[in-house]
């Protein structure tokens, strides 16, 4: 569903069953191979949450981008933890943020949840501004926010929710 793109590394995500990410090094005649310990699977990040079911398309990963300077890889999930109040909000959704070494190992995945209420719910797409700071479309909520990387990898709200004018915001460029 997407790739992320740094020098020689290629991160490709995934949407089936829990979602991976798969790792690619690129050489001179754009080959791709297979990048050790660049693979991820996404369970218990995209199939830890009862309702929606797991792999519904509100629930699915979405965006996966590297952060300029190449050390942190983030993905969106859109859905997740549906809220038991208000009726009728949709799924918080969460974000995952990894460690990528020089060679392009990634770490362990550090999760940070979103949240329909606070009207920053279903992050979906994204872009980093600068190695720390990332704007982030909600979704499910109708809104944007930007986010500071923090050093263990946890998202801090910085400014927002904004609402947007229509619903569903997706991707931003």
């Amino acid at each position: 569903v997407s790739v992320a793109v740094r020098d020689s590394l290629v991160y490709v995500l995934n949407a089936g069953n829990d979602g991976s990410i798969v790792g690619f090094r690129t050489n001179r005649d754009c080959e791709l191979s297979p990048l050790a310990g660049g693979t991820r699977s996404l369970a218990g990040i995209t199939d830890s949450f009862p309702s929606p079911a797991p792999g519904e398309v509100i629930t699915t990963p979405a965006q996966i981008s590297l952060s300029p300077d190449g050390r942190r890889l983030a993905i969106t999930v859109k859905g997740g933890d549906a809220p038991a109040t208000p009726a009728g909000l949709l799924p918080n959704g969460r974000m995952a943020v990894l460690s990528v070494s020089d060679r392009g190992v990634l770490g362990a995945p550090v999760v940070t949840p979103f949240d329909s209420v606070a009207q920053r719910g279903g992050p979906f797409g994204f872009i980093f501004i600068g190695n720390r700071t990332l704007f982030v479309t909600h979704g499910n909520s109708q809104s944007v926010g930007t986010y500071r990387n923090n050093g263990d990898n946890t998202l801090s709200l910085i400014s927002g929710p904004f609402p947007t004018a229509s619903f569903a915001p997706c991707w931003l460029d």
